[in-house]
């Protein structure tokens, strides 16, 4: 399936966007790969559920819910990260797919690096240089704008920044919100 996207990629520099069925195809060679590689692991059903809940204690009382509209233009997706099956996971059930915040040996990975850098349009950042990390929370905070904007994909942050045992949250670094 790798061999599939990545032909299908061919040719697709970082930051260029793809034309609309070439990115259907590639949206649907993710999601079909994803799905395969969690089947083999066990996953055998998951399901997207949007939870309609009145934010307007924290909006104010003129926000108005509209389910049919208010994932339109989502610029972030939040989550815990227990595995790299969540990266499956939200490349299966999430449209349109997301770019991830890497560590950027993720970029030398053979295909999962291609995938993530030129298909996905993940930032990459090198954790122990400070001036990579304030690189990317600009570069976070440009990608929410053009998400928006319909410009760019969403960008998928899991703020613990490591995996957990899911057995509790560790805490949260400041950096992946600074941008929002």
């Amino acid at each position: 399936m790798m061999v599939v996207l990545w032909f299908s990629a061919i040719g697709l520099k970082r930051g260029q966007r793809p034309g609309p069925f070439r990115q259907w195809l590639l949206d649907l060679e993710l999601t079909i790969g994803c799905r395969m590689t969690m089947l083999c692991f066990g996953v055998f059903w998951c399901e997207r559920q949007q939870v309609a809940y009145d934010y307007s204690k924290y909006l104010g009382p003129d926000y108005k819910f509209d389910l049919a509209t208010a994932f339109k233009g989502t610029s972030t997706y939040v989550a815990n990260h227990q595995s790299f099956g969540d990266i499956l996971l939200m490349l299966t059930l999430c449209s349109p797919k997301p770019g991830f915040i890497s560590k950027e040996m993720v970029k030398k990975v053979f295909a999962v690096g291609y995938i993530a850098d030129v298909v996905l349009k993940s930032l990459f950042v090198k954790r122990d240089d400070s001036k990579s990390k304030r690189g990317v929370l600009e570069q976070v905070a440009l990608r929410q704008k053009e998400a928006v904007e319909g410009i760019n994909t969403p960008v998928a942050i899991y703020p613990e920044g490591a995996t957990t045992t899911g057995k509790g949250l560790l805490t949260f670094k400041k950096g992946p919100f600074a941008a929002l």
